[in-house]
Parts: C-alpha cells; sequence; structure tokens
C-alpha cells in the first residue's frame, strides 16, 4: 500500500482522509483509487472508498477536502471528485460507527491478539513508510500473531477479510 495524501477533515478533526493505491502484484487495477478514513484521529482507519478513476492509474498527486467532497488532482493532470454523502463505505461498522476488530495489547512487544467475528484471511504489518514488514497468513481461528521481530515503533496492521480490508495503527514496544 502507498499513501499519498493524508488530511483532517476541517469541519471534524476527528475525521482523517488518506488516499493512495495498493501496488501489490495482482491486488487490484492499477487504476484504482483508495482511500481510507479514520473517524478517531488516525488510531483506526477504515477502507472508505474503491473505485475506478479512469486512466489516472491511481496514481495522485494532490487530494483536498471541499465542502462535502474529496477532489483528487492526478497522475495524468486530471481532477476526480468523491462526493462524501452519497459514497457508501466499504467497511463493516457497528451501530456506534465502530469497525468490528479489536486489537491489543497495544501497545505490543511478543504477541498481538485480535478479536472479532469477521473471518480473517491475511495480515500485513505495515510501516508509515508504507513498506510491508511482515506478511501472516491466517486460517482457522487464530486471533494472534508474533510481532516479537518487529522494531520498536508505529505500524498499521491491515487485517484482510473477504473482500474488505481492515486498518488499525498498532505499537509496537521493547
Amino acid at each position: 500500500m502507498y499513501f499519498y495524501k493524508v488530511l483532517f477533515d476541517e469541519e471534524n478533526p476527528d475525521i482523517l482522509y488518506a488516499s493512495g493505491r495498493d501496488n501489490r502484484s495482482g491486488a487490484a487495477r492499477d487504476d484504482t483509487i483508495f482511500v481510507y478514513r479514520s473517524t478517531d484521529m488516525g488510531d483506526s482507519w477504515q477502507l472508505f472508498y474503491s473505485g475506478y478513476v479512469g486512466e489516472a492509474r491511481g496514481y495522485v498527486r494532490d487530494m483536498v477536502k471541499y465542502k462535502n467532497k474529496l477532489i483528487f488532482y492526478t497522475r495524468d493532470w486530471e481532477l476526480f471528485e468523491l462526493d462524501l454523502e452519497t459514497v457508501t463505505s466499504n467497511a463493516h461498522i457497528t451501530a456506534d460507527n465502530q469497525p468490528l476488530l479489536t486489537v491489543f495489547p497495544n501497545p505490543a512487544r511478543d504477541m498481538l491478539q485480535f478479536e472479532t467475528d469477521e473471518v480473517i484471511t491475511g495480515i500485513e504489518i505495515v510501516g508509515v513508510d508504507g513498506r510491508v514488514y511482515q506478511k501472516t497468513p491466517v486460517s482457522n481461528n487464530e486471533r494472534q500473531i508474533a510481532v516479537s521481530q518487529l522494531n520498536k515503533g508505529t505500524y498499521f496492521a491491515v487485517f484482510y477479510t473477504k473482500g474488505q480490508r481492515i486498518v488499525r495503527k498498532i505499537v509496537i514496544e521493547k
């Protein structure tokens, strides 16, 4: 995953948006843009929108919020608008607008545990630099992964389910 821009919603500073693309081979079309949203100042992230943006190939030069729209300035010098009132979030959330996945302990040292009703198929630990530091397939009802080999710092745990990704910010301490 590559994130090109992160911005605060000026009307509600608890909400952040991040745009980027998934550059893994076969993970998505090269012309798909991904928008993640956090409603808790960046502690957890959800896939908010993914969609075709034409020949822009997912590369965002800049992103701004104007009124109730996100406006993307693309690699090919084109504009793409996303109306925040009409987009339907791709993430599964509860009635109180909280994602259905809990990660603990956070900060973690050796093991990271998670609870969810979703079927998790894999987990990636991604650094704030966008580099994937760990890929872990998940089978059956596993609910923990080893993180002892990670250096101290802040990472994003990306949980894959069928058709969605759930992102959580995690801290590793030693």
